[in-house]
């Protein structure tokens, strides 16, 4: 009888353990999901960022070119295609 009573307590400390373990690695899991997606959040923004920026230095561009053409002559407006 006692020793029924000890198997079963090792099987339920075991199953304990067990169970432990497995919350443990999915709490793990869990955060590793968490910093991958707040890594690929932050890699994402940066992208966009670059993007906008290359976009502005586009259009400047584009604007300094129409200036360069864009020439006064004595009272008249001259553009020079």
């Amino acid at each position: 009888m006692l020793s029924n009573v000890k198997q079963s307590a090792r099987l339920i400390s075991n199953k304990v353990k067990e169970y432990i373990k497995e919350r443990k690695e999915k709490s793990e899991l869990k955060k590793k999901e968490r910093k991958f997606k707040k890594e690929l959040k932050e890699n994402k923004k940066k992208l966009f960022e670059e993007i906008k920026e290359e976009r502005l230095k586009r259009n400047e561009n584009k604007r300094e070119k129409v200036r360069e053409k864009h020439v006064t002559w004595g009272k008249n407006e001259v553009f020079i295609i």
